[in-house]
Parts: C-alpha cells; structure tokens; sequence
C-alpha cells in the first residue's frame, strides 16, 4: 500500500512538473502579444485553479495611473487599494517575485485586511517593481473555498515562471526599443554605436563597434559592461553616466560626452560621443532604467572639418546641398540639420535625392563614405 501511495505521489508530481512546464512554454509563445493580456491571464487563472487573474500595473509610485487587463471578473479594487499595495511594495524593496500576503506584517497587514484587499479566496502576486510595479490578482477560487496550504508551493512555483515570462519580454521590449531608437537618430551613419543603460551593460551595438571591443585596444566588454581601456577615460565614462541617469528631461537633450579615445588626431584616431535618451512611455515590460545612453565611436578623418565651399565645387552641388552635405557628415540627422540650416526636413530630403542622383549612390550611408574617402584622398574624383 505504501509502494502504491508513493507511486502515485510520483506521478501526481510528474504530472504536476509537465503542466508547469506547459505553462511557461505557453507563456512564453504568447510574449509576442500582450505580457498581460487576457490569454496570457486566463492561463494563469487555469494552472492556478481559479476563476480569474487580473494584472494591475502603474509606475511606481504613482498607483493613480494604473492600468488593468482580466482574464474574468476583475475584483473590485479602488485607488485606495493600489496605494496601499504601491506603499508595501516600496517598503519592502523587493529583490525577488513574492506574494503580498507574506510580506505584510503589523499595521499595514491590519489595514489590508481592513480593507478588504487581503482575503482567503485570494492570492496577490508582485511580479516586478521597478520602474513599474505589476501584480497578478488571482482571484475567485473555483470551488469557492480558500486557498489551502498546500497550494502555496505549487503557486511559488507558477509565481517564478510568471516572472521569468515577464523578464524575456522586458528584455526583447528593451532591445526593440533600442533598435527603434538607433534606427531613428543615427540613420544609416557609417560609424560604430554602442547603446547601453546608466550601469554601462551593453545591450546593444553594431558591427563597427563590435571590430573595436573586440580588437579591444580602445575599448572592451568585461562582465557585459563597457569598459575604456584608459583608466582616466573610463571613469569620465562612469561620471557621464551618472549624469545621464540624472539629468531633468531638458537638460538630458543637450548633454554630450566626447573623448578623443587615442588623444592624438588623424587617420587611426577615435572619438567617441555620448548622450542620453529617454523613453518616455513606461511600460510595464521595460527594465529599471527609463533611459539609455548612446556612443558613437567613430574614426577622426570623419570627423574633421569639412568645408562646404569644397564639397560644392568638388562634387558639383548648388550652395544648399552642399551645406545639408556638411551637416551630415558632422553627425546630424535630417531632422537636426533642417534645424540648424533653418530649412524644413522636407527640403533636406529633397535636396538628399538631388545628390544621391549626383554622386551615384542610393543612401546616406554611402554618400557619406563617397564624400569622405574622396576629400581624403582615398575615392574617385567626381567626372569632368
């Protein structure tokens, strides 16, 4: 009979071993969507045995502007609720997931229960934190009993593969975000970049760069993080990204670190440019850091003065074209150099297609290497 109980027991933990792993398969296939929408819910809701998951999620500290997605009947929580769920959570300074009802304790368990926010027929799972807090409700047993005891284990478990599930979506929302970024401001520029958080953790950064900290005379990547192999660079690196991470919204759009990496100039020097970007929709996939600072490490002989009277006689241009040709190759976008040239971005563009049509070339990316190389000796002479 023993044999038999403990063979059975076996197979009730196997069995239950597969369902979670369904879980986080299931989990993970839907993070093309929602992280909370109603299906990822509702599959929650089932391995939990009970009727309904809700997500609440808000920026932390401002639980005013919470946001909601149910898989059933969503429970009747007020503004008053979510304040108090906001102040334990960051009194608790959470390092891990965790049910709330473990962590309240004394007066604030008393207010809860007060409340009504805390029940027998309820679990709250925090999920993550910073920089927004995100629980899952889980709410409306099935069999409208308690939660018993033993279902604490098996929800620990389930808690850990929600959270896993949320962190592989705040990651690829991350990188998405960063690409969309790049993408934007540094269009097609021939020139290495290096995106990376406030704690200098590469996320992302392209091939150029790639070369360099691979190379890893100037520069490498120790631990994921970027590190300047001069020791007097790199902690004017550390401090420009204290600053990043601290600077009003203003000020962050003007603030720029420049290195000349090599200290001396011409063909085998480096500078390296940084600023900071944030991204102003929270959301509750993103990491810790609403912002991101952005290098851009490129050789000298792209960098030194170029002369519009040069670039129109040398490549044929009228006076405007060559003017929107030596604020791109300075390291502008279309955007900022219809600013600086005083003229709308409709015109850059136009003026754009005019030379791409001169000069032979289909991009920017490679107008800029003609124009380059060819000042410098290294490309053709435009024809006679």
């Amino acid at each position: 009979m023993t044999g038999s109980s403990t063979a059975a027991d076996g197979l009730r933990a196997l069995d239950d071993a597969r369902r979670l792993n369904a879980v986080l398969i299931g989990l993970l296939e839907l993070l093309n969507d929602d992280i909370s929408g109603s299906d990822w819910l509702a599959m929650v809701a089932r391995h939990a045995g009970c009727d309904s998951a809700t997500c609440f999620w808000w920026p932390a500290g401002r639980p005013e502007f919470f946001r909601r997605e149910c898989s059933g009947p969503a429970p009747d929580l007020t503004p008053a609720h979510l304040e108090k769920l906001d102040a334990l959570i960051r009194s608790r300074q959470p390092q891990a997931p965790g049910f709330i009802d473990d962590w309240a304790s004394g007066p604030m368990q008393d207010a809860l229960l007060e409340s009504r926010l805390l029940l027998d027929s309820r679990k709250i799972i925090c999920v993550d934190w910073d920089p927004a807090a995100v629980v899952v409700i889980l709410d409306q047993r099935a069999d409208g009993a308690k939660w018993p005891p033993d279902d604490h284990e098996r929800l620990t478990r389930l808690m850990h593969i929600v959270h896993k599930s949320v962190a592989v979506k705040k990651r690829l929302s991350w990188n998405d975000d960063i690409a969309d970024l790049v993408n934007k401001v540094f269009d097609e520029i021939p020139r290495g970049f290096i995106a990376m958080m406030p704690d200098r953790q590469v996320v992302l950064a392209d091939k150029v760069a790639r070369n360099l900290m691979d190379d890893g005379t100037l520069l490498r990547l120790i631990d994921g993080k970027l590190t300047l192999r001069d020791g007097a660079s790199q902690n004017e690196l550390v401090a420009a990204l204290e600053t990043i991470e601290r600077l009003p919204v203003a000020a962050l759009e003007t603030f720029r670190w420049r290195k000349n990496l090599t200290g001396r100039s011409g063909p085998d020097s480096y500078l390296a440019v940084t600023r900071g970007f944030e991204f102003d929709q929270w959301r509750r996939e993103s990491t810790p850091y609403s912002r991101v600072a952005v290098m851009v490490v490129q050789n000298q002989t792209l960098v030194e003065p170029v002369d519009a009277a040069h670039v129109e006689e040398f490549f044929n241009l009228t006076p405007a074209q060559a003017r929107v040709v030596v604020a791109l190759a300075q390291g502008e976008s279309a955007e900022t150099a219809a600013a600086s040239l005083n003229i709308s971005v409709n015109t850059v563009r136009s003026h754009l297609r005019s030379i791409y049509a001169k000069l032979e070339v289909s991009n920017k990316a490679q107008m800029l290497h003609r124009v380059m190389a060819s000042l410098s000796g290294g490309g053709s002479k435009r024809k006679p």
